[in-house]
């Protein structure tokens, strides 16, 4: 599929999770088949209910997946390993190895353009990042296992790409909107049981990125990326992060909590949030509607 042509079918990973079942009911509202890999019966009636055609699986069988991406435009790879503990091995299995996995399956089945979702993470280590660019270096003692893993999954993708075989990377900033169940409902039961409290205040700019966003852009970047590229994805103007939390918790009718420590001394979702990440570009999305989407490069917060 060449750069500026329009996707008719997609291969999706990770179609069961938040992101994967909004980008799987996005893209078929764009009139686009389609395919899923899943690997339990819970996951199949998720894509199914979604609008996607389920295919049994998991991200080591390239020999299934490189069938069933045969006569598709683009892969999309949303699976992932996201927890923040576990076995270095384990992340490394899924994020890494999966990943490779899926890119040689693709080569296989000749398909033209592959959009890996990856994390702002990446670049989160030992210092503060400020006007970060999509050329700010990953972290060279990264945060944790998860943006580690990421970090090196993000090398193979990007090393992948060649003539034909056109591969994007984008870095979605804290997904957020309607199904999540990812984010909000800890936050919302951290509120429940009175163990949420604000670092700092709460007080900083944070950059967001709607679900719908995040779909809208992988689309964006599949038919308009540019090969081995990376772009962040947000929702343009960056927010302050105590508001933004607080009309979350108010729309579930919950009330924010208006303690004012300096840590979250009881429940430790500190190393998620207290990322002040400043962004000097990102993929921006410039309308609602799929023809206007546009690669571009604008500031953001995160």
């Amino acid at each position: 599929m060449p750069m500026g042509e329009a996707v008719k079918k997609a291969f999706v990973t990770g179609g069961s999770g938040f992101l994967g079942r909004n980008l799987i009911g996005y893209l078929g509202r764009q009139n686009i088949e389609v395919l899923a890999l899943v690997r339990s019966i819970d996951a199949r009636q998720v894509v199914e209910r979604a609008g996607a055609k389920a295919i049994e699986g998991d991200l080591f069988s390239e020999d299934v997946m490189a069938r069933a991406m045969a006569d598709c435009d683009v892969v999309f790879h949303c699976a992932a390993l996201a927890d923040d503990w576990g076995k270095r091995q384990t992340f490394y299995r899924i994020n890494v190895e999966g990943t490779e996995s899926v890119l040689r399956a693709a080569r296989k089945a000749k398909v033209s353009v592959l959009v890996h979702v990856s994390t702002e993470a990446v670049l989160c280590g030992e210092r503060r990042i400020v006007g970060a660019t999509e050329d700010q270096p990953l972290a060279r003692h990264p945060s944790g296992l998860y943006p580690w893993s990421k970090g090196l999954a993000e090398k193979a993708v990007r090393a992948a790409a060649t003539d034909d075989f056109r591969t994007v990377v984008v870095r979605p900033r804290f997904i957020w909107g309607r199904d999540d169940t990812t984010v909000l409902p800890k936050i919302m039961e951290a509120v429940q049981k009175g163990m949420l409290k604000w670092i700092g205040g709460g007080n900083y700019l944070t950059s967001t990125c709607h679900v719908d966003n995040v779909c809208e852009g992988c689309l964006c970047a599949a038919e308009k990326g540019r090969s081995g590229e990376v772009y962040f994805l947000t929702d343009g103007a960056p927010v302050n992060f105590r508001e933004f939390i607080s009309q979350l918790l108010v729309a579930k009718k919950l009330t924010p909590p208006k303690s004012l420590h300096s840590l979250l001394a009881h429940h430790d979702f500190g190393a998620y949030f207290r990322r002040d990440l400043v962004f000097a570009a990102n993929l921006r999305v410039a309308s609602h509607h799929r023809d206007g989407g546009q690669v571009d490069r604008t500031r953001s917060h995160s």
